[in-house]
């Protein structure tokens, strides 16, 4: 759809099948699923990686704000981001940080480099949510909100419960280490969905504007 031609959408709005056909709405709803996927399973298990290697409670709980602070400290500035540089471009930015996040959080057993992997964790998680939640909200007339932003959030919160539930058993296997790869491997699955539907967006645009 056209974004300028969004609020004129009459009635209820499109069904579901039809919002979440659009490739920009996939590619919100992926952001904000695979960020929180990403981040849940590397944050969940960083406490008990670093009570493995008898890190002291203040230890752990100093890497947990640093990760907070990555969460939302910086939410008034993400806005700004947002709207200088574009929706696609934020959510490139965030996933770009998610996978350094993934790439740090295993190399050293340092408090200080654990806390700033895992503020980083926390401020590619807020770049591609707010991002996508705003690349979501765009695509929707006023009265198609309601449904598609609930449809979407139970999306998100089935995919960061799986990123729980999983990251545990995933730890048991290979460590710390291989939890790390697998958080990389959500981010990049993100940033290859974000080429995939940028790309049929503009194939979309293409053939409107040649009709």
């Amino acid at each position: 759809e056209d974004p300028q031609n969004i609020e004129n959408i009459a009635g209820d709005g499109r069904p579901l099948r039809e919002i979440f056909a659009a490739p920009m709405v996939q590619l919100a709803v992926l952001s904000m699923v695979l960020s929180y996927f990403v981040m849940a399973m590397l944050m969940v298990i960083t406490p008990l990686h670093m009570d493995r290697h008898d890190h002291s409670t203040t230890a752990i709980s100093g890497v947990i704000m640093a990760h907070t602070l990555g969460m939302f400290g910086l939410s008034w500035f993400t806005g700004w981001l947002i709207d200088r540089f574009g929706r696609i471009q934020m959510i490139v930015a965030g996933t770009t940080v998610l996978m350094l996040s993934c790439v740090l959080a295993p190399l050293s057993l340092r408090v200080p480099i654990l806390g700033l992997a895992l503020f980083l964790l926390g401020l590619g998680w807020n770049f591609c949510f707010v991002a996508g939640s705003t690349l979501l909200s765009d695509a929707l007339a006023q009265q198609e909100r309601g449904r598609a932003q609930g449809a979407s959030e139970m999306l998100v919160a089935l995919g960061t419960g799986a990123a729980s539930l999983l990251t545990g058993f995933f730890f048991a296997q290979g460590q710390y280490l291989l939890v790390s790869l697998i958080a990389l491997g959500g981010a990049l699955l993100l940033l290859l969905g974000t080429a995939v539907f940028v790309r049929q967006e503009n194939e979309l645009r293409a053939m409107s504007s040649s009709d």
